[in-house]
């Protein structure tokens, strides 16, 4: 089943306007229609000096208008392209992944703004609790990445996670449009999982990816973000995936000290996946 739902969640900034930009060619791409969220909150006076704050009312309805010409604008180079917008008060990462599960959204396109995904910038950003809070794959893209399509996709994985057809559900989707080939990556950086688990979880990787066609690469670095970044290097890959679960590389990579925590390259996307059936567990 091809994507057919896509969430941008915009603020008028430059960083949600290449987003978008970004979300734009991906939907034109899959032939999604695209959703631009808006959430806005209502400022509050924090000093004794009289100033005139505008109400919620005159927030939505400014709001409204710029979503309106955005979708004016980009449906004026993209005609065949299905454009919503909506717009709510309320904590931005709450009310987006709430959107995008009441429309049963297959992706979330969303900037960060920093010199890369996991720099100390981005620590408490919308788009990194974004990727705690919801079950719906999220695809980070930094400010200086523009769309290219992605034939070549990594896959960083750890072997003492487990996968199923459920997390790897948008990467096939992704691979199966742009005919991409995935590599799947293990980066070993000294703490390794047992022989048997190992071999278990490699065989259950192997089943979720039955579909996609791929390829499979272990490299040894002490760590494992830089290991990461210079496999996208050396192999042009477009697009960067991993899964966010608890105690997943992904999440223990997030809960590195900041002065640890290296950026990754920033001229591609990060896809991350969610795992619904072992999350509820």
């Amino acid at each position: 089943m091809l994507m057919k739902k896509i969430i941008v969640p915009v603020d008028f900034s430059k960083l949600s306007d290449n987003a978008t930009n970004y979300a734009v060619e991906l939907a034109l791409n899959c032939k999604a229609e695209l959703t631009l969220v808006h959430v806005f909150y209502v400022p509050v006076m924090t000093s004794d000096a009289f100033v005139m704050l505008p109400t919620a009312h005159e927030i939505e309805k400014e709001s409204l208008e710029k979503l309106k010409k955005m979708k004016t604008d980009i449906q004026k180079d993209n005609s065949s392209l299905n454009v919503h917008y909506y717009c709510t008060q309320g904590i931005p990462v709450n009310e987006i992944d709430l959107c995008a599960t009441q429309k049963e959204a297959d992706l979330i396109v969303i900037g960060a703004q920093g010199a890369g995904y996991l720099e100390e910038r981005i620590f408490g950003s919308t788009a990194t609790l974004l990727i705690r809070t919801t079950k719906i794959p999220v695809l980070v893209i930094s400010k200086d990445v523009k769309f290219t399509k992605p034939e070549k996709i990594a896959l960083a994985i750890d072997y003492a996670e487990i996968y199923n057809h459920s997390s790897m559900k948008a990467l096939g989707q992704l691979a199966a449009i742009f005919n991409s080939d995935v590599s799947v990556l293990n980066v070993i950086s000294g703490s390794e999982v047992t022989a048997n688990a190992e071999i278990q979880n490699s065989l259950q990787l192997a089943h979720a990816l039955k579909h996609i066609r791929h390829t499979y690469y272990r490299t040894q670095h002490p760590e494992i973000i830089a290991g990461i970044n210079a496999f996208v290097k050396q192999h042009d890959i477009q697009l960067l995936t991993m899964i966010a679960r608890r105690h997943s590389m992904l999440s223990r990579i997030f809960h590195e000290p900041q002065t640890k925590a290296m950026a990754f390259h920033t001229e591609v996307p990060l896809l991350v996946l969610h795992d619904k059936k072992q999350e509820e567990r």
